[in-house]
C-alpha cells in the first residue's frame, strides 16, 4: 500500500496530465493502476501510421515529433501531452506516427483497459472520454485555424 506522501506524489503528477486533470484522488489513482510504463530511446519510432490502435500514451519526460504518413513533420509532443486517444478510443490505426527525438518515459493505457472502465466504472470512463474529445477538438480547431506549424524558435508546433 503506498504512503500518504507516495499517493500525494502520484496525484501531483495526474494532475498534471492534462487528459487526467478532471479526476479526482480515487480515480486518478485507479486509472495509474492501469497504466504501464513504456520507455523509449532517442530516434525510436513509437507507432507508425498504419499501426492498430491498442493504446494510448501520456508523455512523462522527453519529446516526441509527429509525423504524417508521408514522412513529414506536423508536430512534436511535450511532457504531459497524452496522444494515440482517437485510435485508441476508436479501434481504428494510426493516421500519423510518432518518433522520439530525446530519450523520453510515458504512461501506456491500452484500448482494453479503457474499455472495461464502461462496465466497472461508467463515470470514470465519461469523464476521461468527455476530456479527451476536448482535447481533439481543440486540436482541430488549431489546425483549421491554420495555425503556424513551427514555432517561433522553428520549432514544429504541439500537437
Amino acid at each position: 500500500m503506498a504512503t500518504t506522501r507516495d499517493r500525494y506524489g502520484l496525484i501531483k503528477i495526474v494532475k498534471k496530465l492534462e487528459i487526467f486533470s478532471e479526476l479526482n484522488e480515487e480515480e486518478g489513482l485507479h486509472i495509474l493502476g492501469l497504466c504501464t510504463r513504456r520507455a523509449f530511446e532517442c530516434g525510436e519510432v513509437i507507432w507508425n501510421p498504419g499501426d492498430p490502435g491498442v493504446d494510448m500514451l501520456v508523455l512523462i519526460t522527453g519529446k516526441l515529433h509527429v509525423k504524417d504518413d508521408q514522412g513529414q513533420l506536423v508536430g512534436q509532443v511535450l511532457p504531459g501531452s497524452s496522444f494515440g486517444e482517437m485510435a485508441c478510443l476508436t479501434g481504428h490505426d494510426r493516421f500519423v506516427g510518432f518518433e522520439a527525438v530525446e530519450a523520453s518515459t510515458a504512461l501506456s493505457l491500452a484500448r482494453a483497459s479503457l474499455r472495461a472502465l464502461i462496465s466497472m466504472q461508467p463515470a470514470l470512463y465519461v469523464k476521461i472520454l468527455e476530456t479527451t474529445i476536448e482535447l481533439l477538438a481543440h486540436r482541430v480547431r488549431r489546425a483549421s485555424s491554420g495555425a503556424a506549424v513551427r514555432t517561433e524558435e522553428g520549432q514544429p508546433g504541439l500537437w
